[in-house]
């Protein structure tokens, strides 16, 4: 198991320095195979010696990831600041590394003109058949399972719900989050200055209340009060905090992608959802117009819409995490960067699926860096977006650009 991981590792630092050159790749493989031989020994020693000390093999593997990266930021940051220099881009001029033609990422979604969709055909195709009958099974599931441990839920009678039904449970949802009352009660009543018709004539508010209690997204069984099931899943939603619904989550992530013609420039960038509950991801900002809610990082086309999402603080880092909790949680190896910075991470693991097509993703100076540019023309893709001045990999020699007073305040007076 050590010498696979470390071969893994040793793979993943040659793929990153073949943008290099070959004496980069020489210099990754020659020191991972040195690091490699080490490991081995002290390991074939340590198993000699009785087994009295057990093998770190997250240690190891650690040690083998910093030296992909060190060798990673060494070709981008400190050599490259040395070999880099500032020039003007001009328009009439040709570059070698000038952009390609735009290829389309493959038959995405159903071949129709975007003049015959409306919101429905896209809802409809986001939250498919397939998802709905599993969001059907999960809560027919979790209502036996929840009823048979507290039987005073037992006095009121259920039947299982349906995928029509849950249908029109969904659109009742998105009803009631524009046609805002004062309490759910208050959708049914007969006063004049209130109630809603739809939910009315949809479901009793009986019903409605159950499937509202019932509503489940996660296959896991249902864990009772004080059960050891409770504390290992309370351990693995550490790990991953929206764990209930991460099956849905990717999935909509997917028919998204899937249910529209993707263009060649693509947005990263962040939102929020208005929230102001009790939640450990709720977040305050005070520079955004929406203070409090949950932090989203979204990969999006230009006319706004939205072809997946992360939460932000939902999970940790799949770099951050061990080879069995990745195992467990379903990371593969594939999904780890060999990026430094974690926003640039972010903008990676967004835009996987469009890499390859020599696209264009635009991103203000939160995400945007020297080392992810260069991550991201090696795979075909093109970036675009504002560069802080103390971002890493820049070159050290001072931008002569001329002096541009700020809008709307008088020149600086130097007086002596």
């Amino acid at each position: 198991m050590l010498e696979e991981d470390l071969e893994m590792y040793v793979h993943e630092a040659a793929v990153a320095a073949e943008a290099g050159g070959g004496e980069a790749v020489d210099e990754a493989a020659v020191a991972a195979e040195a690091g490699e031989g080490e490991a081995v020994d002290e390991a074939a020693v340590a198993a000699e010696a009785g087994g009295g000390e057990a093998v770190d093999l997250y240690a190891q593997m650690r040690h083998a990831r910093a030296v992909c990266v060190e060798e990673f930021y060494r070709r981008n940051g400190s050599v490259a600041q040395a070999e880099r220099t500032w020039f003007e881009v001009r328009p009439d001029e040709v570059y070698p590394y000038g952009p390609k033609n735009f290829r389309a990422p493959g038959p995405v979604g159903i071949k129709r003109t975007e003049d015959n969709r409306n919101k429905l055909s896209f809802f409809v195709e986001i939250f498919d058949e397939d998802l709905i009958r599993y969001m059907v099974r999960c809560t027919n599931k979790y209502a036996r399972e929840r009823r048979l441990v507290y039987r005073r839920e037992n006095r009121s009678r259920w039947s299982a719900t349906s995928t029509a039904e849950l249908k029109a449970f969904l659109g009742c949802m998105i009803c009631a989050g524009y046609a805002h009352q004062p309490s759910l009660a208050s959708y049914w009543s007969t006063d004049e200055d209130a109630g809603c018709e739809v939910l009315k004539r949809a479901f009793p508010f009986n019903r409605y209340r159950q499937l509202l209690r019932y509503l489940h997204y996660s296959w896991e069984e249902f864990p009772p009060r004080g059960s050891g099931r409770l504390k290992v899943f309370k351990a693995r939603e550490k790990e991953d905090q929206v764990l209930k619904v991460r099956t849905v989550m990717e999935r909509v992530n997917e028919n998204s992608c899937r249910a529209r013609h993707v263009g060649q420039n693509l947005v990263v960038d962040e939102t929020t959802i208005a929230f102001r509950g009790r939640h450990m991801l709720r977040r305050y900002n005070p520079s955004k117009p929406t203070k409090y809610g949950y932090c989203v990082r979204a990969l999006a086309e230009p006319d706004g819409y939205i072809l997946s999402d992360k939460l932000c603080g939902a999970r940790i880092d799949p770099e951050r995490m061990s080879p069995d909790e990745r195992v467990m949680h379903g990371i593969g190896d594939e999904l780890l960067s060999p990026l430094d910075l974690k926003p640039a991470r972010v903008v990676n693991r967004l835009t996987r699926p469009f890499q390859g097509c020599y696209g264009t993703v635009f991103c203000d100076s939160y995400y945007t860096g020297v080392q992810l540019a260069d991550y991201l023309f090696s795979k075909e893709t093109y970036l675009v977006g504002t560069v802080r001045k103390n971002a890493s990999g820049l070159p050290t020699a001072k931008h002569d650009h001329p002096y541009r007073p700020r809008r709307g305040r008088p020149p600086r007076l130097l007086f002596r």
